[in-house]
């Protein structure tokens, strides 16, 4: 409903009883959307250094494969350096300076783009030392 000078008119709600839940989440407490967002970050699951340097290392396959900027010569060489990197860190005797060394490998190759760079700096806060 409109009012004269283009301001709407706000409709009136009964009172909710004190203790109980309003029936929008626009009501009371803001944007059903925020606070559905924020309830589920509340059940976050804990994650090994592992299962996130794995996901860090399927993100970085999958934004160098769609990535228009990267050069096809530079996704030829770094493609097989995330799967060697996955190698070294699902081995039961894990040599840690391959490891190590893999990662630097990627970074000098893949430093150029913003992306990729920051998902290799995450990605060293979960590698073995």
């Amino acid at each position: 409903m409109h009012i004269a000078g283009g301001r709407r008119a706000r409709r009136r709600q009964a009172p909710t009883p004190i203790g109980a839940r309003p029936r929008s989440g626009r009501a009371h407490g803001g944007n059903p959307r925020v606070r559905a967002s924020a309830s589920a970050s509340k059940m976050t699951i804990e994650r090994t250094d592992d299962e996130m340097v794995l996901k860090l290392i399927e993100r970085s396959r999958l934004l160098i494969a769609l990535s228009e900027e990267i050069p096809t010569e530079t996704k030829l060489q770094t493609q097989p350096l995330l799967k060697q990197l996955e190698q070294l860190l699902a081995a039961d005797d894990r040599d840690v300076a391959r490891i190590q060394a893999t990662h630097g490998l990627l970074c000098r190759e893949l430093q150029e783009f913003a992306d990729l760079d920051a998902l290799l700096g995450a990605m060293e806060n979960f590698l073995p030392r």
